[in-house]
């Protein structure tokens, strides 16, 4: 029952906890905390529901998440979705421990970085401006602040499903097809930030949409969701030739799914390395990737993500697979409606 829609291959995939696929009898004396982190989520909730009334923005706010914890494939999917809507701006929360800039929001103007900024932020930097924030409420208002001069005309904010200090005018909720909900429970039973339900009719944020992101278009399993599902495909565009002896390594949530990419690209994958998500490359982790692509006669590549957190002198020596999405073109279509035509 709880293992509705998983695939067996993850079953033996390296960094995810296997209690988050399959549930383990020893997990069960986990559940007091499952039980306590719904009771401080619903509590946080409605403390900012009962506090924050005004809207920070008059701008529609297309909110893209996900409920299951890290590498849902948001940020991929709303650089889709700014090659559509060009006047928009992006969102960002920046997670770092420390915040180094003076102002609770800053502006990254497009094809600009800001040192000490999440990669997420420097990723979206390449095709627009982006609002960086210490909390969402500051970074919306500075938006209102800019939407003049700036001619934005939509907030198109990556990640937030669970802060209620703002109200998006719309949700979709993004979802990884080789992944799934894993088990179905939430934290720490299980990876997800909130217990699911197919229609999720009583959540305050009922989604509009969900988004299911595919290696391939073939695959049989199917969510039980009630709201509309557009499938969407995962395209990765090979730097190097068939063939290439390639030693694949990431710093993201899920990194079996970038490895499998490399592999489906024809490339000999002779070894793998796996580092934190959001990880900060040092000089000695690069050195050691180094040494280990000299060993195997092999030729070093990450993701986009990781890329952007390498010093130039050290990425431009380094392969860096892009990933771009495709699929149903009833989506923008779809948003627009239900934006614009309300």
């Amino acid at each position: 029952m709880l293992l509705w829609w998983h695939h067996p291959k993850n079953l033996t995939t390296g960094q995810q906890l296997l209690f988050w696929l399959v549930l383990p009898l020893w997990c069960l004396l986990l559940w007091p905390l499952a039980v306590l982190w719904q009771i401080v989520r619903l509590g946080r909730r409605a403390m900012q529901s009962i506090i924050f009334h005004h809207q920070p923005t008059a701008l529609p706010i297309l909110l893209i998440g996900n409920i299951v914890v890290g590498g849902g494939g948001k940020t991929p999917v709303v650089a889709m979705l700014r090659r559509y809507f060009p006047r928009s701006v992006t969102l960002v929360k920046n997670y770092k421990a420390h915040w180094r800039w003076a102002s609770p929001a800053v502006l990254i103007e497009k094809n600009t970085k800001l040192a000490g900024a999440m990669d997420e932020a420097l990723i979206h930097a390449r095709s627009g401006d982006v609002v960086l924030c210490k909390n969402r409420r500051a970074g919306l208002r500075l938006i209102e602040t800019l939407r003049a001069t700036k001619k934005y005309n939509l907030v198109i904010a990556d990640d937030g499903f669970e802060d209620y200090s703002y109200r998006p005018s719309m949700t979709i909720l993004t979802m990884q097809a080789d992944f799934g909900l894993g088990n179905g429970l939430p934290l720490p039973l299980g990876p997800l930030r909130q217990l699911f339900s197919p229609a999720m009719s009583s959540h305050p944020r009922k989604p509009a949409a969900w988004l299911l992101l595919r290696d391939k278009f073939d695959l049989t399993a199917t969510p039980k969701i009630t709201a509309p599902v557009f499938f969407l495909k995962k395209n990765y565009l090979a730097p190097f030739v068939k063939g290439a002896r390639i030693i694949p390594f990431a710093g993201i949530a899920r990194p079996e799914s970038f490895f499998n990419g490399v592999r489906q690209l024809g490339a000999k994958v002779v070894a793998t390395k796996k580092f934190p998500d959001h990880y900060q490359f040092s000089t000695h982790d690069i050195k050691k990737l180094q040494t280990l692509a000299a060993k195997f006669r092999a030729q070093l590549i990450t993701t986009e993500k990781d890329a952007v957190r390498l010093p130039p002198a050290i990425a431009k020596n380094i392969l860096t697979l892009p990933l771009r999405i495709s699929g149903d073109p009833r989506l923008i279509d779809f948003i627009k409606k239900n934006l614009y035509n309300k």
